[in-house]
């Protein structure tokens, strides 16, 4: 189930089809067969998500913060909000989240992140 609700949000996120649409009725031919809804607003640029075992959606923002959405509502407060050194300039920022394969037993979530560290900026 994990996969199927990851591979949805994938697709529905970063779907692209940059061929023009020649084809008469093609709307008919080709309907997505999912509903499409809307879980979340007034996020700053969501970025990667991953899905707990118990269907928790983790999501990351690139400003800095891990956010989780259960059962179809956000969590008012972030789950942890990333401070100096890490930082968001230029195309930086927290850009990936991986939970671990035992994080129901042990909690540990792996990021990807921008990090400043004396007047360079790094990726880690």
């Amino acid at each position: 189930m994990k996969k199927i609700i990851h591979n949805i949000l994938h697709s529905v996120i970063f779907r692209s089809n940059n061929k023009p649409n020649t084809k008469k009725n093609s709307s008919k031919l080709r309907q997505f067969p999912y509903e499409i809804q809307v879980i979340a607003e007034n996020l700053y640029v969501p970025w990667a998500i991953d899905i707990s075992d118990e269907g928790k959606i983790y999501f990351t923002e690139r400003s800095g913060s891990i956010r989780i959405i259960e059962n179809g509502k956000l969590y008012p407060q972030p789950l942890i909000k990333f401070s100096q050194p890490f930082t968001s300039q230029g195309e930086g920022g927290l850009m990936g989240i991986a939970l671990d394969p035992n994080y129901s037993q042990n909690h540990y979530i792996y990021v990807m992140h921008s990090y400043i560290e004396g007047s360079e900026i790094y990726n880690r």
